[in-house]
């Protein structure tokens, strides 16, 4: 059974805030992108390994799901299956502080 994808409040509000950005010149490319990007996170219910490690914190639990030119940081909770997406991030910016 695969495990459930959850996306926190931070993670939500950076993909609105995202979406907002890109429908001032373009609505419909914002919604696209927004779709692709969730849809793109579902693939974290079947594998959620899937993604690679974060390289600053080396744990095994928290990775990052590269959409160009986005990175998805999620973490794995195996015993109540679940994926917790923390933060969509823009490829171009450092790191988020992430505990």
């Amino acid at each position: 059974m695969g495990h459930k994808v959850i996306w926190t409040d931070e993670a939500i509000a950076d993909l609105r805030q995202l979406v907002s950005f890109i429908s001032r010149d373009n609505p419909i490319a914002a919604v696209k992108l927004g779709e692709a990007i969730i849809q793109k996170s579902m693939i974290l219910a079947g594998y959620p390994r899937f993604g690679r490690r974060l390289q600053k914190l080396q744990k095994d639990t928290l990775r990052e799901l590269i959409i160009p030119p986005y990175r998805l940081i999620y973490e794995i909770d195996n015993a109540a299956q679940v994926v917790y997406v923390r933060v969509l991030w823009h490829g171009a910016r450092q790191e988020p502080e992430i505990k």
